[in-house]
């Protein structure tokens, strides 16, 4: 129970002693119990998220962050993120250094346009000044019907990255050493269509490659 108490005086204003309330708490108590363990197992549910998860209010300022979050931007306490522009804290930079306009930012653009997105053509900053390629999503975060800010989830993929440009330096070198040869060359899927011809074939076949993409050596 709550109580409370008011000092009584008399008609003269001579102190005649104090008046308590008392009013039966139970049910908000049992609320305020309920409310505390579901923020508890929120609490617990985003420590134990290996992906980085961040929120932010309609300013662009952050509401709250995880433990992972903190350990991919280099950051040890959460309030060092906490009530900060994210943007300016940690997206406010091209990958080259140029400035990027909080306008141009598709973060910021989620929670202004009520939509989500997904983005893994950019980077963030760490707390000591070096980026990394970072994939993200974005989505509003609604209350009642209104969107009232945004949460975002996020990886480092810069090991993927770089297995990405491997394989495409890979291929590139491999295409210019069969362009090279004075071999016809030529690739076909499962079903016999022409995936690739080398630019031999128009100097054996007449055909310029593309005329063979997508076709069968029955239909020639």
């Amino acid at each position: 129970f709550d109580r409370y108490s008011a000092p009584m005086f008399g008609a003269s204003g001579e102190y005649l002693g104090r008046v308590w309330y008392f009013r039966d708490i139970t049910e908000r108590k049992r609320a305020e119990q309920t409310i505390a363990e579901s923020e508890a197992k929120l609490r617990l549910l985003l420590e134990s998220a290996a992906e980085a998860i961040y929120g932010i209010d309609m300013n662009g300022n952050c509401t709250f962050c995880n433990t992972s979050c903190l350990r991919l931007l280099g950051y040890s306490h959460h309030d060092e993120l906490v009530g900060k522009n994210m943007h300016w804290q940690i997206h406010a930079k091209h990958p080259d250094g140029t400035p990027f306009p909080i306008e141009e930012c598709r973060i910021f653009q989620t929670f202004r346009k009520g939509e989500g997105t997904h983005v893994d053509d950019e980077v963030l900053w760490r707390a000591d000044g070096t980026s990394f390629a970072a994939e993200y999503w974005s989505y509003p975060q609604r209350c009642d019907g209104v969107v009232v800010g945004a949460v975002v989830t996020f990886w480092d993929i810069t090991e993927r990255k770089q297995a990405e440009k491997i394989l495409f330096d890979s291929r590139q070198q491999l295409k210019e050493l069969v362009e090279t040869l004075h071999d016809l060359v030529w690739v076909v899927d499962c079903q016999g269509h022409y995936t690739y011809v080398s630019p031999r074939v128009k100097y054996i076949l007449g055909y310029e490659p593309e005329e063979l993409l997508g076709k069968t050596p029955f239909d020639m």
